[in-house]
Formats: C-alpha cells, sequence, structure tokens
C-alpha cells in the first residue's frame, strides 16, 4: 500500500488537520481527520475523484474547526462562572 499526501488543511491552533491521500494500490483518494493529533478513522473517506476528495476534505475540515470553536468557547464559559453557558 503506497500512500500519497496530495493536500492538507490545518487550523493551527485548533487542532484540526485534514488530510487527502492518493492511494496508489486501489486507485482511490482518502480524507483522513484528525483532531487534537488523534486520526479520527470512523471519519475516514474513501473518493474515486480528486474532486470528491477535495470538496470532502473542505467540509470536513469546516465542520470540525466549527466543533472546535463551540467546544472553546463552551469551556470559557464554564470557567468564568463554573456553570453551562449562558443562554439568550
Amino acid at each position: 500500500m503506497s500512500m500519497i499526501l496530495k493536500n492538507t488543511l490545518d487550523a493551527g491552533a485548533l487542532n484540526v488537520v485534514a488530510k487527502v491521500y492518493h492511494e496508489t494500490m486501489w486507485a482511490e483518494y482518502i480524507v483522513r481527520l484528525y483532531v487534537n493529533g488523534t486520526h479520527l478513522t470512523d471519519a475516514d473517506y474513501f473518493a474515486e475523484t480528486l474532486d470528491d476528495a477535495m470538496e470532502t476534505q473542505q467540509v470536513m475540515f469546516n465542520r470540525a474547526v466549527t466543533q472546535q470553536i463551540s467546544d472553546r468557547e463552551t469551556e470559557f464559559m464554564n470557567q468564568i462562572d463554573g456553570s453551562a453557558p449562558y443562554k439568550l
């Protein structure tokens, strides 16, 4: 099995990385998502085309970044008052 890295999206301090690999043996593309340094294997996506893989990579990346931001906001609010976030 030979995998060639084709593209990487990295959110830096938010610890979200999404990578697209080309798996040459099976002639397919694999999108892998990493959050806080952990490969989320259940999120792996297999595609026949690079375009499909890249589009899916962007969607996965955006959702993971949004979730990380939400989690950090919740954590911050809990540190301020020791309870759940404020409801408007």
